[in-house]
């Protein structure tokens, strides 16, 4: 049996530029309900992600991991998706578990593990912590209204 994949040297280099917009973004779309694209209105919203960003990468430098595009050009392709809703977004507003500890919990385990701080993505994982617990009792007092 043959296989059209196509094996990457640079997988690794892949996966983490892919980690960095998914823990930078994925949170901050779900607190604020933006979309990718309307976190460019509030310059602020983008210096968060930046800064996330960046200590995504430091924690990938420490393991060896370079980007394979510097994070201006990262942040600017995700914010140039434009009307797209992240999955954490989508999640939260159905109701389904948010992808935390996949996301900024697994990047704050590492950054730990290799020593490295990550003052902005433990913020960002604090916040979307609470509103997902806000969320779930939300859901349940209406159930046990209804």
């Amino acid at each position: 049996m043959g296989s059209n994949a196509r094996s990457r040297a640079t997988i690794r280099r892949e996966l983490w530029l892919k980690l960095i917009g998914n823990v930078a973004f994925n949170p901050a779309t779900a607190l604020t309900g933006a979309t990718l694209g309307e976190l460019a209105l509030a310059p602020q919203a983008v210096g968060l992600a930046r800064a996330v960003m960046q200590e995504c990468a430091a924690v990938g430098e420490a393991l060896g991991i370079a980007l394979p595009v510097s994070i201006e050009r990262r942040l600017e392709a995700g914010i140039a998706v434009g009307d797209h809703r992240t999955s954490m977004l989508h999640d939260l507003d159905t109701g389904k578990p948010l992808e935390i500890e996949g996301l900024t919990g697994a990047l704050l385990e590492i950054a730990a593990r290799v020593g490295v701080p990550a003052p902005h993505t433990s913020a960002l994982d604090a916040l979307i912590r609470l509103r997902a617990l806000l969320r779930d009792r939300e859901t349940a007092t209406q159930e046990r209204v209804a």
